[in-house]
């Protein structure tokens, strides 16, 4: 299974959910290229590639297990962040 990951959907109206009170500024958008699902998850612009690498472990990981292909759409730092963060939680070592 493919999956491409988008940049953020940033500058969005805010807005409140309403089972945690949180308000979100960003929308964290992670396409299967193969089926061409979306999923759009509402995260704060400021959230560091630990949150958002949960995120993905939680929607995409638990749902597809391992994948054959990941695109990120962000700088290096981050995708490095986001590999050892995810490795971490696959408890590898």
């Amino acid at each position: 299974m493919e999956i491409n990951c988008f940049e953020f959907c940033n500058q969005i109206i805010t807005f409140k959910d309403l089972t945690t009170r949180i308000v979100y500024n960003s929308i964290y958008v992670i396409m299967d290229k193969f089926i061409k699902y979306t999923y759009m998850v509402p995260v704060l612009r400021t959230q560091d590639a630990l949150i958002i690498t949960q995120v993905f472990f939680q929607i995409i990981f638990m749902n597809y297990g391992i994948l054959d292909e990941v695109i990120l759409n962000k700088d290096k730092l981050f995708i490095l962040k986001f590999w050892k963060t995810f490795i971490a939680l696959l408890e590898i070592k």
